[in-house]
């Protein structure tokens, strides 16, 4: 009697390593420390057959040695345990021209993982070409492990929906695998509020049938989708904003042509505390700040690590805003929490600014989208779809805030369709 196969790997993405976010060295490290944990408790121990890395392994496409160094240490483990690496680029760390090389490719030439892309043909017909991984090249689409087919894609930013279908194309006509699965980077819609869906659910139907297991990064949440659409989240949260989103790696366990995932979200990750308070009934900034430092000092200190705190101010304020000291404010936070980083929002806004009436009550980001659709409502271009274009804005504003990258931001617009 045959036995069962059984294969095991870790689908991971979005590991931002060397992400310095707050411009805070501890927060770069943290990055560093997730992504080296999750290995240590879910790779290594049981010795996964191999791990998967849906793009964004790095941050940026430029880095420092450090980061290098970080990445390399974790490749070195999993290498000295005989656990190969596949990834593909994102849209922070791909190349900026197809035939140029970035740092992937680096360590894709030392052996330490593998960089799956198809092959693009510039002037011939089908576009896309999926070649079988060469060890003595380092160069291939797609590589068979243990009974699964892993397939790699690469960032195609906006037109990824124009690629979706070639690319199916391609994977039928490889030859037969008993479980295929394919990394892509990109976004379905609905699945995020902050930033516009690379492509809608059903733009992704023509790879059903052809793929298994849609093994994808760029949402930093996790969310999975008919039991073949799987985003694992990004392992650190990359924005205040997200903290609350699930987040994690995947291990999945593949048998006899199907497959079960798990998401693993027991490891090293540098907690976030948010709170708020409305300022509105305090007239003196010495009110105010009294009321802010007891606020502060009744948060609960039951954290393993020193946290990250968000404290907004918010409400309507009957002093100027430059009375109150936000500097003290911060630095309290910082003594009396124990935060690494304080992040001090102040939302609040004067008494003395006009708001009409039917938007009392309205959240800052409503105030913030209707001054934009106003604005834009004055230009004969932009009229008739104003309430459209406002919503652009601000989605374009919320990735600026939190760094997102220029090339990310610009393809968010290039793919935002005329009204």
């Amino acid at each position: 009697m045959l036995e069962k196969s059984v294969t095991k790997f870790l689908h991971l993405a979005d590991l931002h390593l060397g992400y310095n976010q707050y411009n805070s060295k501890k927060r770069q490290k943290d990055f560093f420390y997730a992504f080296r944990d999750v290995i240590n408790r879910y790779a290594l121990p049981d010795k996964v057959d191999f791990v998967l890395v849906s793009g964004d392994f790095f941050d940026q496409r430029q880095i420092l040695p450090v980061t290098m160094n970080q990445g390399i240490s974790v490749l070195k483990k999993l290498e000295k345990a005989g656990i190969p690496v596949l990834a593909i680029e994102g849209n922070h760390d791909n190349r900026p021209f197809d035939d140029s090389a970035n740092w992937l490719s680096f360590l894709s030439g030392l052996g330490l993982l593998i960089l799956l892309e198809p092959v693009v043909m510039k002037k011939e017909k089908p576009r896309l070409r999926l070649e079988p991984w060469d060890a003595r090249s380092k160069k291939g689409s797609y590589i068979d492990l243990n009974g699964v087919r892993v397939i790699g894609s690469r960032w195609y930013g906006s037109s990824v929906a124009r690629v979706i279908p070639e690319l199916a194309d391609a994977i039928r006509e490889l030859p037969r695998a008993e479980f295929t699965a394919l990394m892509m980077h990109l976004g379905v819609g609905g699945f995020i509020n902050q930033f516009a869906g690379g492509v809608s659910y059903e733009q992704l139907a023509p790879l059903r049938g052809a793929v298994n297991y849609l093994a994808l990064g760029h949402f930093h949440k996790y969310f999975t989708i008919d039991d073949w659409v799987h985003n694992p989240g990004s392992p650190e949260s990359c924005s205040v904003s997200e903290v609350e989103e699930k987040r994690g790696a995947l291990l999945v366990t593949v048998e006899n042509g199907s497959c079960r995932t798990e998401l693993m979200q027991d490891y090293y990750r540098r907690p976030f505390v948010r709170r708020q308070i409305d300022l509105t009934a305090f007239p003196s900034a010495e009110e105010a700040e009294y009321a802010v430092n007891e606020k502060i000092d009744r948060i609960k200190k039951d954290w393993s690590l020193p946290p990250v705190v968000e404290l907004s101010l918010q409400g309507r304020l009957g002093f100027k805003r430059h009375e109150l000291n936000i500097k003290r404010i911060e630095k309290r936070v910082k003594d009396r929490v124990g935060a690494i980083v304080a992040l001090i929002k102040f939302t609040a806004v004067p008494t003395d600014l006009p708001i009409a009436a039917h938007h009392v009550g309205s959240s800052r980001k409503q105030l913030e989208q209707q001054v934009i659709h106003d604005l834009l409502a004055q230009h004969s271009g932009y009229k008739s779809d104003a309430e459209q274009w406002a919503q652009v804005v601000s989605e374009m504003k919320s990735m600026a805030i939190n760094a997102r990258v220029p090339e990310e931001i610009l393809n968010y617009l290039m793919g935002t369709e005329r009204f």
